[in-house]
């Protein structure tokens, strides 16, 4: 039975909060570990537009949220999503929890025109969790700063002033957990392409870097009835019909695996991949087919 968790996230790049001790992100609701459903789907709840700070005076305004688990992937819901009335959608409901994320930035930003600032942190939209990780190396001119990847990974904050040719560069993969895109939050638009985040002149501006976890296969059987199943060795069946098993069958299922895991491969090479999984899935199926009718061809009609 699946579970709804929710938590709401306020965004704090302050100065005595640093992301390696999972203090990017101060989660300020979390409805305990979730709460049991036996729906088959969910709809969200729509975000306030506002939250009192959790930390002290002031607000946050609402940013973005993720509704993950459910059967028809991650759904996204933003700030001008929120602004323009969008409505929520019906999610179907399966094996897995749905975690709902919602997070807020800092009402009024921060940096400003005396210090530009482009704030940064690494989310997975599967987990609903913040990534405490390195994520990120940064390049000034083509060549790697390590001084300014190390404190970027710390806190969070890439300095603008007056710079050129500064590029934020997300890790392709953080362990199991494969780069999705950047994110604008809140403030200025930069430059972006995959994961080359291009700071731009004297701007401030909220991005988050998005992780997927892959899909774990969870292969289920129902024993409710005995009678469905039968045992089948490999290359034959018990009753004696063709059951066109290995290699034809391991080959479309390999296809089906290489299509399903296309998007988590860099994007540039994910129509090739989808490309060679299309191939892989006809010649496997043409060659079962072929098998079948041969069998077909051996049996003996009565009347």
């Amino acid at each position: 039975m699946a579970k709804v968790i929710i938590r709401d996230y306020a965004l704090s790049w302050a100065p005595d909060r640093r992301r390696h001790q999972n203090g990017g992100a101060i989660k300020f609701y979390d409805n305990g570990g979730g709460v049991f459903t036996n729906s088959p789907t969910y709809t969200p709840e729509k975000p306030g537009l506002t939250t009192p700070w959790p930390t002290g005076t002031g607000t946050g305004n609402f940013a973005y949220m993720t509704v993950s688990g459910g059967t028809t992937g991650t759904f996204f819901y933003t700030a001008k999503d929120l602004v323009n009335n969008r409505p929520m959608e019906e999610l179907p409901v399966g094996d897995a929890d749905i975690v709902v994320s919602k997070i807020y930035v800092p009402a009024g930003g921060g940096g400003g025109t005396t210090n530009p600032v482009l704030y940064v942190d690494a989310f997975n939209v599967t987990t609903g969790l913040f990534i405490d990780n390195d994520f990120v190396t940064v390049n000034l001119n083509g060549t790697p700063n390590q001084m300014l990847t190390t404190t970027v990974n710390i806190d969070g904050i890439v300095p603008t002033k007056n710079v050129t040719n500064e590029h934020v560069m997300a890790f392709t993969t953080i362990g199991t957990d494969a780069f999705v895109k950047w994110e604008l939050l809140a403030g200025d638009t930069e430059t972006n392409h995959t994961t080359d985040l291009t700071a731009g002149n004297n701007t401030t501006s909220y991005y988050l870097a998005f992780y997927q976890t892959p899909e774990k296969f969870n292969f289920k059987k129902d024993f409710g009835n005995y009678a469905q199943w039968r045992h089948v060795w490999p290359g034959e069946a018990q009753d004696g019909g063709p059951v066109p098993w290995n290699p034809e069958l391991a080959q479309w299922a390999s296809g089906i695996m290489m299509a399903n895991y296309a998007k988590y491969t860099h994007p540039k090479l994910q129509k090739q991949v989808l490309e060679l999984a299309s191939k892989q899935i006809a010649m496997a199926g043409e060659a079962i087919s072929k098998t079948v009718l041969n069998a077909a061809k051996e049996v003996v009609e009565t009347k």
